[in-house]
């Protein structure tokens, strides 16, 4: 349907859908093929936690996110994706991602 009134673009992995629906990175992933096989470009939010961040636990939080979110992506699809780093923190952040 998206695609049928013009839409390129989709965002996949917000983190208000990880934090309230409990979304996990192995859904992402079938978002994004999904994505693939109609044609679709996915933008894809990455990012940590406060908790994360103050434990060091940034790049190993991502590095797993992109990992399971890539996984049995086509080369040739990934050029055309778009990665956002949304980190769920910051001085404006706290009170909505609390």
């Amino acid at each position: 349907m998206l695609k049928s009134m013009g839409g390129k673009y989709v965002f996949i992995g917000h983190s208000e859908r990880k934090k309230y629906f409990g979304e996990t990175d192995e859904e992402i992933n079938k978002k994004i093929l999904a994505c693939y096989r109609n044609g679709l470009i996915p933008i894809i939010l990455v990012g940590e936690t406060e908790e994360e961040k103050e434990k060091g636990l940034a790049r190993d939080v991502i590095k797993k996110q992109l990992t399971t979110a890539l996984k049995g992506m086509p080369k040739r699809f990934m050029e055309e994706l778009v990665l956002v780093y949304e980190p769920v923190w910051g001085p404006n952040l706290r009170g909505w991602a609390a």
